[in-house]
């Protein structure tokens, strides 16, 4: 039998149709496998619940598994350093808050990655007040006169936390130094003892996140003097913000960002972006986070990157002047 080559007709005929196949194949849309949401903290805390109201949001409009994967340790550097190495697919994401977004190669020297050149924010979600508190039987009502008693007896006032570069932490030391006083941070390795430790009054004075006190104050059990962001808690909003107690721009709250790794597709960029920014928006979304007092942002992953541009380069002077170092 004889064989004859092919014609260059049948040739470049042949060469279009792997060329449009090839391109079919690039086109299908992402996802296309299942996406790991990393958690760089551990199961059941607010970072965890955020990551897990949002993924269960994905994975119902995106129709592909959302898979959280609690990675703890370090203030959140072991996570953050497994999304570094991940493929910049978008099959591997992260919720994460200010420490592996930045704040913490500010406290360590020998981070495995830097936030800003490894990763990409997406979306911000959200910022969570924290909560000035005193003793219930503190004859302290309010800022000012904490600004007060603090002048007459420096560094005599104790003020828990619930650890060493917490952002608890960071916003006392940050109030310390706008107010001109000095008091004595008391760090505990939990927050149940320093709720324990702030009720029997072993410290007069505590600073922490509002959902953790929210029904203490309620209940008379210890008193709040003021929030750290910019507008009031959903869950006390009869306490005033510190500006309204005339601290001009006090604003120390904990955040949480959907971030991917460097050189992830714009596509997928967008996509999350959208789908993030409509749940959101949606009432679902509000109620979910709003039950955590989680103040919601959203908006454009430009925004993103400002909003913790700016928390990076107000936090650095506050943390490195403190000499806060993570343990």
């Amino acid at each position: 039998m004889r064989c004859t080559k092919p014609g260059r007709s049948a040739i470049l005929a042949a060469l279009v149709l792997l060329a449009a196949n090839s391109c079919l194949r690039a086109a299908e849309p992402w996802p296309t496998q299942n996406v790991t949401m990393i958690v760089p903290f551990g199961a059941g805390g607010p970072v965890d619940a955020v990551a897990r109201f949002i993924s269960h949001r994905l994975e119902a409009v995106l129709n592909k598994p959302f898979v959280v994967d609690n990675r703890a340790g370090a203030s959140g550097n072991i996570g953050a350093a497994a999304l570094s190495r991940a493929k910049p697919d978008g099959h591997t994401i992260m919720i994460a808050t200010p420490f592996p977004m930045g704040l913490n190669k500010f406290m360590s020297s020998n981070l495995s990655f830097d936030p800003q050149v490894d990763f990409t924010p997406v979306i911000m979600i959200g910022k969570s007040p924290q909560i000035f508190l005193a003793n219930a039987d503190s004859p302290v009502k309010s800022m000012k006169q904490l600004v007060d008693a603090a002048k007459k007896s420096p560094g005599s006032l104790n003020v828990g936390t619930p650890g060493i570069g917490t952002t608890a932490h960071i916003a006392v030391e940050y109030f310390q130094s706008i107010a001109g006083v000095k008091l004595t941070p008391v760090h505990f390795r939990t927050s149940a003892s320093l709720t324990s430790d702030l009720i029997g009054g072993h410290v007069e004075f505590a600073t922490n996140l509002v959902p953790g006190f929210a029904e203490l104050v309620k209940a008379g059990k210890v008193r709040a003097l003021a929030v750290t962001s910019d507008r009031r808690s959903a869950q006390l909003p009869e306490v005033p913000t510190m500006i309204e107690q005339g601290f001009a721009g006090f604003d120390a709250t904990a955040w949480y960002v959907l971030a991917v790794p460097a050189h992830t597709p714009p596509d997928v960029i967008a996509a999350l972006n959208a789908n993030v920014n409509a749940y959101l928006a949606s009432d679902l979304g509000k109620k979910q986070l709003g039950d955590f007092d989680v103040q919601v942002l959203g908006g454009t992953p430009q925004d993103a990157k400002a909003f913790i541009d700016g928390e990076l380069a107000k936090w650095e002077p506050i943390i490195k002047s403190a000499g806060i170092k993570m343990e």
